[in-house]
Order: C-alpha cells, then sequence, then structure tokens
C-alpha cells in the first residue's frame, strides 16, 4: 500500500497576525477590532527587530534589578509615598550592595513593589523569602512590618532601540519592547508602547478597508521612531541623575552603612559644611524634575511625515525646556484629543459640517465635526479652548484617531468641502 501523503490545511486565515498581548500587543489588536479588521493574537512568542534585520544600536542588560513583590497588611499604617527611593545596604544579603533601593506602590496600600539593584556581571543571586523580608525591612526602616514575600524576579536595565520598526518588504511592523529597552525611569515604556500601536493600528485598518493608500503606512516610522529614541535617551539620563545627588551627601564612593547613615543626616547640621551640602543637594535634586516631571517628553512630541498636511505656518517655537514643559498648540504634527475630529466654532459650523459630510460621502471616512461654542453640545465655559486654538472661531482643527493634529484652517474657505476633501486624501494617500 502507498503511504498517503498528509496534506495540512491552514488552522487559521486571517488579515493581521498580532505577535504578543502585552500594551503593545493588546493596543493594536483594540485599534484593529475597534475598525472591525479580522486579526489573530499570538502571545506565545517574544518577537524583537534583530529577528526581521531592523537597524539598531545600543545595549542590553546593561544593570541587573532585583524585584520584591510583596503584600502588607491593609490596616497597617499608611505613611509610605506610592513611589520612594531609600539610600542604605542591603546588610547580610548576597547581592550587590546598591545605594539606592526602590519602593513603588502596585495596589492601594497592600500591595508594593520593591527593586533592588545585583552586579549582572556574575550569576544571578537567589534570594530566600527570608533574605528578601530583610532587604524589604532595611529599606523600610522598620523590621516590626509584617510582610509576605510573593515570587522575585530578575530584569536588565538597557540602552537600546531600533532605527526603524518596519521591514524592508513593508509587511512587519514592530513596537513596544520589540524595538526598544531601557530602564523603567520617567516610567514610560508601557505608554510609548501603547501609543506606537495605535499610531499604527488606525492607519493599518484603514489601509486594508480600502479608505487608505499604502503609503499612510510609511508615516509609522517617521512618526514612531523619533518618539522612541528620545525615552531612550530620557530614561537612561535619569539614571545618571543620581549621582548627584550622591555626590552632594558624600556618598559616591561608599557601601559603608554607618559612614552613610553619617553622612546623610550631615545636612541637618547647623554648620558651614551643613548649609553647603543642603544647597548641593537642593541643586542636585533639582535635576531630578526631568525624570519625575518631565511633560514634554510624555506628551509634547511633534510629527512630520506624509500623514500632516502643513498649513503654511512656521513651527512654533519652544519659548520653555521642550522637556520638562509641554508647549499646547494645534500647529499641524501636535497634539490633540482622540478620533478624527474637525474642531470649529459657531462661526464655522455652516462651512465645517457639510464639508465633513461630504468628505464621508466621497471618501468613506466618517469625520466628526465638535462644534464649539454656546447654545452647542461642546461648551468653552472658561474660555480654554478659544485661548489654545490659534485659528479664527470661523477656522477648524483636524484631529487624527490617534491625538495629533493633521491639519488646521485659520479661517473659513471657499468651497471648503473640496478643500477638506484634499486634506483627507493628502493624510489617507487618496490623491
Amino acid at each position: 500500500m502507498a503511504e498517503q501523503k498528509s496534506q495540512s490545511a491552514p488552522v487559521h486565515t486571517t488579515d493581521v497576525l498580532v505577535v504578543g498581548s502585552r500594551p503593545a500587543g493588546g493596543t493594536a489588536a483594540l485599534a484593529l477590532a475597534t475598525y472591525g479588521v479580522n486579526h489573530i493574537v499570538i502571545t506565545k512568542y517574544r518577537c524583537i527587530a534583530q529577528d526581521i534585520a531592523l537597524p539598531s544600536a545600543g545595549q542590553t542588560d546593561i544593570a541587573g534589578s532585583m524585584n520584591i513583590r510583596l503584600r502588607r497588611r491593609p490596616d497597617a499604617p499608611r505613611r509610605a509615598p506610592p513611589l520612594g527611593f531609600v539610600l542604605g545596604a542591603a546588610d547580610g544579603v548576597e547581592c550587590r550592595g546598591d545605594r539606592l533601593g526602590l519602593v513603588r506602590m502596585v495596589r492601594m496600600w497592600d500591595q508594593w513593589l520593591v527593586v533592588w539593584g545585583y552586579d549582572i556581571k556574575n550569576p544571578p543571586t537567589h534570594v530566600s523569602d527570608e533574605e528578601a523580608t530583610k532587604i524589604v525591612h532595611r529599606l523600610l526602616g522598620d523590621d516590626k512590618i509584617k510582610v509576605k514575600i510573593r515570587p522575585t524576579s530578575l530584569s536588565g536595565n538597557s540602552k537600546w532601540h531600533a532605527f526603524k520598526y518596519t521591514s524592508k518588504e513593508g509587511r512587519v511592523f514592530c513596537a513596544g519592547d520589540a524595538v526598544r529597552r531601557q530602564s523603567p525611569s520617567n516610567g514610560l515604556d508601557s505608554n510609548t508602547s501603547v501609543q506606537d500601536s495605535y499610531n499604527l493600528g488606525w492607519k493599518l485598518a484603514l489601509v486594508l478597508k480600502g479608505l487608505a493608500g499604502p503609503k499612510l503606512l510609511e508615516s509609522y516610522d517617521a512618526e514612531r521612531t523619533p518618539v522612541g529614541m528620545q525615552i531612550i535617551h530620557r530614561a537612561s539620563k535619569s539614571i545618571e541623575e543620581f549621582g548627584p545627588i550622591f555626590e552632594a551627601l558624600g556618598v559616591a564612593n561608599t557601601n559603608d552603612q554607618d559612614l552613610i547613615q553619617k553622612r546623610i543626616t550631615s545636612p541637618c547640621d547647623d554648620t558651614e559644611e551643613g548649609f553647603r551640602k543642603r544647597e548641593a543637594l537642593r541643586k542636585a535634586l533639582e535635576g531630578k524634575d526631568y525624570e519625575f516631571n518631565a511633560h514634554g517628553v510624555e506628551m509634547g512630541q511633534r510629527y512630520t511625515s506624509g500623514a500632516v498636511v502643513p498649513d503654511g505656518t512656521p513651527e512654533p517655537k519652544y519659548t520653555k525646556d521642550p522637556e520638562l514643559y509641554d508647549h499646547p498648540t494645534t500647529w499641524p504634527g501636535a497634539r490633540l484629543p482622540h478620533v478624527f475630529a474637525l474642531l470649529t466654532g459657531i462661526s464655522g459650523s455652516k462651512t465645517w459640517v457639510p464639508a465633513a459630510k461630504k468628505v464621508l460621502e466621497l471618501l468613506g471616512v466618517d469625520v466628526k465635526v465638535a462644534v464649539i461654542g454656546a447654545g452647542r453640545e461642546y461648551l468653552d465655559v472658561y474660555d480654554d479652548w478659544a485661548r489654545s486654538r490659534e485659528v479664527e472661531e470661523s477656522g477648524c482643527v483636524l484631529a487624527r484617531p490617534d491625538g495629533y493634529v493633521g491639519w488646521r484652517s485659520a479661517k473659513k474657505v471657499e468651497a471648503a468641502d473640496k478643500v477638506l476633501e484634499g486634506v483627507m486624501r493628502k493624510i489617507l494617500d487618496r490623491a
């Protein structure tokens, strides 16, 4: 009997395969589902930029972190801040006695995360529950606090990023951890991963549904790679900015716990030396603003790509530190709230509402118009929009689905439907 050849039929077919279900993958899947695009999510495979030969630079696993999750009684004294850095040494624990530990609240008052450094050049140290409890008590300064240790884990701090997020063939798109690895400083990893995937998700959905041309997808690289590089370098600098604090306290070159304790209390002394240390410490702590209050890094990016239509005005200058401060503007390429929306005032309603309806009729893309003003659905109670719109009341600002300004018009125009149609065709590569 001849051996029968086996034929394997595909288990599933799909328009989009999403690899990974963490913040980046989950957001991509949600964005695709919103537009009704057929997709499948795979969770048990880890893909990074090197797998598809994307150009990259930097180093992974520069330093090691030990992560200790714990629970404490909900009725315990609520004296700890949600995030705290504690200076001290972990006596009696066979790991690197890092000068700085981190205590972070995970769930209100009863679940916490303690992070402690270890020398990543050596084999990872196993930490028993007893040793982990010692570290926690040392950081909290109270060995009477009852804690329950949950599983510990190890992680590496990195400074690595890809220069492109899209494969040469244009069929594989990467986001999140697949294209960058950084330290947790500034807390930008998950947020940026979500932004990556939503930026890609709405574009991919419109292309697959035939509502946009393929060049729209090229704007993903142009818009998101600069953001990824910015947060990588910012997180790395935030770690370095602890150095001046150690220098100001005089603990930069010692792990002697008694000496550390003596020196960190010396700024309290009413002496000339105490005064000098207080001044040095104050200036050093100002540098940590760039880790905890960097609003410009968090939400101040401006896009330049084919999915943004310039209005002929120059880019607004930054009047304050662009990393620390957000500079709100409706300049095309800057950020605005959610969905394809056309924002206008009462004077512009008769111009832009019909124009948006015409775009839906011709292109099949729904541009929601928000008329802002007295007696309308959207009230500008404190004139915040009037002060920040940077266009006349009869003008409009077009926001893309990812919250960035795609275009604006300073005032109402003749043949507004044709103008708006032309703008949408440029953004969507439907020219």
